[in-house]
């Protein structure tokens, strides 16, 4: 395989410190003004793809961080419970002691101490959970109950690559005429 250019290995050293195609494209220095169509186009090219996708399983390995461990803390947020934290009744909160509930899931625990004009105190402990709602979003993403969907202006990318690939206006032209025709196939199949 072909080895990548010097501004491709820096578009992919770029990709992956925030997975921003579009800004990793201006850093690498590509243009501003077609930076997106050029991220989304860099991100097609097999050498570049198989390059991010080498460099994130090093990470990985690296790091000890795998898609099954994040998505088991993703998780972990996802379902923490309340009641898992503290017990609550006519009598009031209390809460448990930190040894024997799951702190991971706890974003913050904050203690006041207040002391009245008459001399006593009153104690406020607040406890936070992570975000609940955002790790559930997170998981349903990722099983598939939630997509997003992705608009990319297929003409330019299509006239980016023929002219990256030599190709003459005629045979251009043919291309993007080709990939409207296809795109109106899939938009008619519903997809």
């Amino acid at each position: 395989m072909q080895k990548l250019t010097p501004r491709q290995q820096r578009f992919v050293e770029e990709y992956l410190a925030d997975l921003n195609a579009t800004q990793a494209a201006i850093r690498a220095g590509y243009a501003t003004s077609g930076a997106s169509v050029e991220g989304t186009r860099l991100l097609a090219n097999a050498r570049i793809a198989t390059a991010v996708a080498k460099r994130q399983a090093e990470r990985s390995r690296q790091t000890g961080i795998s898609a099954e461990r994040v998505l088991q803390e993703i998780a972990r947020l996802a379902f923490a419970d309340m009641g898992d934290f503290a017990r609550w009744g006519p009598g009031g909160v209390t809460f448990l002691a930190s040894d024997q509930v799951d702190t991971k899931a706890v974003r913050e625990v904050t203690e006041t101490l207040t002391v009245t004009p008459a001399g006593s105190e009153i104690r406020r402990i607040s406890l936070k959970l992570h975000d609940k709602r955002a790790a559930l979003v997170d998981l349903a993403k990722h099983l598939g109950l939630i997509t997003e969907r992705i608009q990319i202006d297929v003409v330019s990318v299509v006239r980016a690559i023929a002219v990256e690939r030599g190709l003459s206006d005629a045979d251009a032209e043919r291309a993007v005429e080709e990939a409207q025709r296809h795109l109106g196939e899939l938009q008619r199949a519903g997809r």
